[in-house]
């Protein structure tokens, strides 16, 4: 069998892959072997189908990385990856972690700046004098397909320079904000181009009406698109060009009804001309139901479900996020539809690729149904769960829409779970995903408070201090509520004692910080103003406090104000401060007290 084993070709291996394993050794037989198989055993090969070989997969840079990264978690203790830095150093506050990052591609436009301005320095080596350049005849008539290039060319970017590329961070935290007013250009160059081709060709036509729809010129669009019916060019329009009429369809002078007709008497057109449409168009449609009245959209929202389904066309998460925000809404007649809950169910564990700017919005939208609508925490931990599932957390493209969505989810969950679930995925979010803003502490306070979770109160303390919240200017909407949960209920003594140390923290900060001769004559001034508004008197120790130290700076005003609210009051100590400047050398003061 040894001897065999060299003499087994590739072709033998396919011929015998059904031949049964040789008793005497683990291999299979050769050739030589095969032959004093049985004949039922021969004709059974022969009757046995080819091996098929898997087709070779596309494997690009990234595959070894992605198969790694599949293997583990999105660690939520990690700060993000845009953030490289010292640990110590990581922004944790929102406006810190906003500067950080458009800090970064500041730095990046100024590089790409000094190359575009100054190209010389930075030579690239593409070519050499001496290299050959082969010569390009002038004045020569261009063609129809040049011509038409570039007209797709100008229509696209409304004969303007392309725009500067964003960088990442740019999409992370500037938001574009859509122009509503028409933009296009009604004599550029790209006009020009269309008015000079000898034969306006329905791709000419087609660019045309897709520059138009895009920079809001609809009238003149729908003109060239009856235009194009009249010529006979219907059967050629592509489906872009249906999905920008449909687009802009809201900006028609029309009534409702008349820009829904015309909607459905596009789609006709498109099943007579044989164009299939695409998620793009039904999307388009959703966008003009969203802007009309509640009556009459209801029964067009399934004439559009209707329709993708006819088609076979499976609907991405943009197209679940317009139909969220179209069930759901203030004058929903059902806003405890059982859409969501069933879609969740559908989708849950799947994962999603980003096919539009639509797809961006479903996780933010869902969550609002969840806490606004249904008031459901299990459909909630769905969402949350589709959202970390695979890399699904792409979807959290801006900040905005990732700060929106913690703030919505952890409120819900602290009106339905107890504290320590609350505190779960408090701990998880904060602070490398999230900061919490002023609301959501407010409310995290309540459920303290609820469930008498109050040895979470220094840990919360410690977050207060890293979030800069106590030295804001609002910090007394977190203060108060704070120290009155503190001073509610007798605590252990191991917890009294942080709070003991919190307090003394608290106390400290403020004899640095406090303004004795600006901000709290302020206030004392304010005090004697509004005296009624107010349900406790001033403590004497804080008037004598400021009274010394007004003193010490010889201010007179001051010392009127305080003497004169002393007496309103009628502290003991009076006399005692009328005797101490009468003592001293200062003219003035003593013309304060004799009077």
């Amino acid at each position: 069998m040894a001897a065999c084993i060299g003499k087994i070709s590739f072709a033998h291996l396919i011929k015998i892959q059904s031949i049964n394993i040789c008793n005497r050794s683990p291999l299979l037989h050769c050739q030589r072997c095969v032959q004093t198989a049985g004949v039922t055993d021969v004709h059974q090969v022969k009757n046995r189908k080819p091996i098929v070989f898997p087709k070779k997969k596309k494997r690009d840079e990234l595959t070894v990385l992605k198969c790694l990264a599949a293997t583990v978690q999105r660690d939520s203790t990690a700060p993000d990856y845009m953030f490289v830095d010292d640990p110590h150093l990581y922004p944790v506050i929102a406006n810190e972690k906003k500067i950080y990052t458009l800090a970064k591609s500041s730095g990046r436009k100024a590089a790409r700046y000094f190359v575009d301005r100054l190209p010389g320095i930075f030579s690239t080596n593409m070519f050499n004098e001496e290299a050959s350049v082969p010569g390009i005849p002038v004045y020569l008539e261009l063609s129809e397909e040049t011509k038409i290039s570039l007209l797709n060319l100008l229509a696209y970017y409304n004969s303007n320079d392309p725009p500067e590329e964003k960088t990442p961070e740019d999409l992370r935290y500037l938001f574009e904000k859509r122009s509503f007013n028409k933009t296009w250009k009604d004599n550029g160059p790209a006009v020009k181009v269309f008015n000079d081709l000898q034969e306006k060709t329905s791709e000419a036509y087609c660019a045309m009406i897709r520059g138009m729809t895009k920079y809001l010129e609809v009238e003149q669009a729908f003109q060239l698109f009856e235009e194009m019916r009249e010529k006979g060019l219907q059967a050629e329009v592509d489906v872009r060009t249906y999905n920008g009429l449909i687009d802009v369809m809201r900006q028609l002078p029309a009534d409702q009804e008349e820009q829904w007709s015309i909607i459905v008497d596009l789609l006709h057109c498109m099943k007579e001309s044989g164009v299939q449409p695409n998620i793009q168009t039904f999307q388009s449609c959703l966008h003009f139901l969203k802007g009309v009245m509640t009556r009459f959209r209801e029964q067009k929202v399934y004439f559009v479900l209707n329709e993708m389904k006819a088609i076979n066309i499976e609907p991405t998460l943009g197209i679940y996020a317009n139909l969220i925000q179209l069930i759901y809404n203030d004058h929903s007649r059902n806003p405890e539809h059982p859409f969501l809950p069933q879609l969740m169910d559908y989708i849950q564990g799947k994962s999603f690729d980003i096919s539009s700017k639509d797809d961006v919005h479903f996780f933010v939208a869902a969550m609002k149904v969840c806490d606004i609508y249904l008031h459901d925490k299990d459909l909630a931990y769905k969402v949350d769960a589709l959202l970390h599932n695979q890399d699904n957390y792409k979807f959290m493209i801006d900040f905005f829409a990732e700060s929106t969505y913690c703030n919505i989810f952890l409120t819900l969950i602290c009106q339905f779970e107890h504290i320590d679930k609350i505190m779960e995925l408090y701990h998880r979010l904060t602070p490398n995903v999230w900061s919490p803003t002023f609301s959501v502490y407010y409310v995290i306070l309540g459920a303290i408070d609820l469930y008498d979770g109050y040895h979470y109160l220094p840990a919360l303390w410690s977050d207060f201090i890293v979030f800069r919240i106590i030295t804001g200017p609002k910090h007394a909407q977190l203060m108060i509520p704070f120290f009155q949960l503190v001073s509610k209920k007798k605590h252990p003594e191991e917890l009294e004692q942080k709070f003991v140390d919190t307090i003394l923290w608290v106390i400290n900060r403020w004899e640095e910080n406090i303004q004795l001769n600006g901000t709290f004559v302020k206030i004392l001034m304010m005090y004697t103003k509004h005296k009624r508004r107010f349900t406790e008197q001033i403590s004497e120790e804080s008037v004598t406090m400021l009274l010394d130290e007004v003193i010490k700076e010889k201010d007179v005003d001051k010392t009127s104000t305080c003497l004169k609210l002393m007496s309103t009051e009628s502290f003991p100590s009076l006399a005692k401060y009328k005797k101490q400047l009468r003592e001293l050398d200062m003219t003035d003061l003593e013309k304060v007290v004799t009077s």
